[in-house]
Order: structure tokens, then sequence, then C-alpha cells
């Protein structure tokens, strides 16, 4: 029984190179027209060119798709397009050119070996232009694409980025910025009704949900670009906009006739038993305690939801 040994990526790109004309020309042992070079890149006329001034631009290491090449590669890549794009247009005083991909066999690549291509362009030269067809999608074939798109997109493109880290001249890795994602009305509301304690919160305390929304990144964020109260009232009806902070105004007032109350007892002949009387104070600050707990207990339900 004869036994097929499978090849990992890294042994199929080895095989590759060893037969590649590109990796060649980079070489040498093929002659070439070479228009650029530097030590990652190198750009040569195509010996069968679409339109005179058609630039091969490739990597020197061998990449044979373009998932595979570093990123500081591909950025070196559309500099130097960039420049050479200009020269191209002045020295055959052409009116443009056209920048052209061909990743993989069904876009039409045709070497395993990634490049781009620069082709000088006149109008009317006579070369068709991409004549891509136009299809109309049902509304809700577009929101499945939209959601496939944006559900694993983003995870894809940081987990390639944990691979291939962008770099800085000095080879430090570039941070890529965090993106704050905005929610939408209907998706709060969603997300408030599947989750029960969520809104059995909204429900039995709104006032303390609101007072929370400034404490809690989480909902920081659900709420960036909405109007909090908007929503609680919506949730449940009988909240009303600033209801508790009447209370803790009354609550502030309530406490000043105690402070006049101890300056008339400070009149007694026995200071020092009046200085050990944090009877109050201690009963005071213990109630504090609770309700800090509590409200504590609530971020920390919150922020376990996200």
């Amino acid at each position: 029984m004869v036994e097929h040994k499978t090849l990992d990526e890294q042994q199929i790109v080895d095989q590759q190179k060893m037969q590649c004309p590109f990796c060649k020309i980079v070489k040498g042992d093929i002659p070439s027209k070479k228009v650029y070079e530097d030590d990652k890149l190198l750009a040569v006329l195509d010996i069968n060119p679409i339109r005179k001034g058609h630039i091969l631009l490739m990597p020197k290491e061998h990449y044979p798709v373009m998932p595979m090449v570093p990123e500081t590669t591909f950025e070196g890549m559309f500099i130097v397009t960039k420049r050479l794009s200009e020269v191209v247009k002045s020295i055959f005083e052409k009116s443009g050119t056209t920048i052209f991909i061909a990743n993989g066999g069904a876009a039409g690549q045709q070497s395993a070996h990634f490049m781009l291509h620069i082709i000088p362009r006149d109008d009317g030269d006579g070369l068709i232009n991409f004549e891509i067809p136009h299809h109309k999608l049902k509304k809700k074939e577009y929101k499945e694409l939209f959601d496939i798109l944006k559900n694993n997109l983003q995870i894809m493109l940081k987990d390639r980025y944990g691979q291939f880290p962008m770099r800085d001249s000095n080879g430090n890795v570039i941070r890529p910025r965090a993106t704050e994602k905005r929610f939408t009305k209907s998706q709060v509301l969603q997300i408030i009704e599947n989750n029960p304690q969520l809104k059995g919160l909204i429900m039995k305390s709104p006032e303390e949900f609101v007072d929370s929304v400034d404490k809690t990144p989480q909902l920081q964020q659900l709420f960036a670009t909405l109007d909090v109260h908007e929503i609680v009232k919506e949730i449940n009806p009988s909240y009303k906009k600033g209801k508790k902070k009447d209370k803790v105004v009354e609550a502030e007032f309530k406490e000043e006739p105690k402070k006049e109350k101890k300056k008339k007892t400070e009149k007694e002949p026995e200071p020092e038993e009046k200085e050990e009387e944090p009877v109050e104070q201690e009963d005071t600050s213990h109630d504090d305690g609770d309700d800090s707990d509590d409200d504590g207990a609530n971020l920390d339900l919150i922020s376990r939801m996200f």
C-alpha cells in the first residue's frame, strides 16, 4: 500500500519557488529589463506587454497569492506603484494607467508568483476596460451577505493581523487603532430584550440603571449615540427623567438639621464624651455602604452581560 504524504503550505511554496520563472528573474538566471529594484521589490518590463511600457512589479521573495505577502512588503508595493505610474505617464505621454492584480486562478492569475501590473493607457486605445455586470439582490439576500461580512470580516482580519502584524521603519509592531462599534436603537432594544436580568433592572430601578450608564464602559459604548432616557422610557413607561435627582436633593436638605442639633449639644459639660459619640455617623456610613454594595453588584451584573 502506497503511503501518500500531505505537504504543508510552506513545502508547497518551496516546491513552487524551485520552478518559478520569476524567482529565476529575481536571481538573474533569466535575463530581464529591470526598471526598478530595491531590497524587497523588483519591477521589469513585460515581455508580452498589453501596451507599450507594461510593467510587472513583484516581491523578490516567492509568495503565490496576495494574502501571503507580508504587510510591509505589500505596503511598499503600492508606494512604488504610485511612483512608477507617474513616471510611465510622463515618459510615454499617456493620460492614465491601469493598475491590475490577479489574485488566484479564478481571477486570471497565470503565475504562482504574486505580482502587480502597471499598464499605460490612452483614451480610445482599444483596450477594453473591465465590464462587470451588475446584479440586483433582494433585500433579504443583501442583508444575509451583509451580516456574514459584518460578523466574520473583523474576526478574520484580526486573526490575520496577529499572524502578520504591520511594522514601522524600525521594525516595531504598529498597533491598529481600536474602533468603537455603534449600536442602533433597535439593536439596543433587542440586546436588552435578550438579557432578562438587564431588563429586570430597568423595570425595577430605572433611575439606578440610567446612573450606571456613566459608570460602565460597556453601557457607555452601547448608548454612545442614543438617548438612554428614551430607551428606558420605552421599556419602562413609568420612568420619569430626573426622578432620582429630586430624591437626592431632599435627602441633602434633611441632613442639615442633624448638624444643628450636634452644635447645640456641644454646650454640655463633658466635651470628651461628646467627641466619642460617633453612633449616628456609624449608622449612616453603614447605610451608605449597603447602597454602594447594591450599586456595585448591579454594575458587576451589567459588566458580565457584555
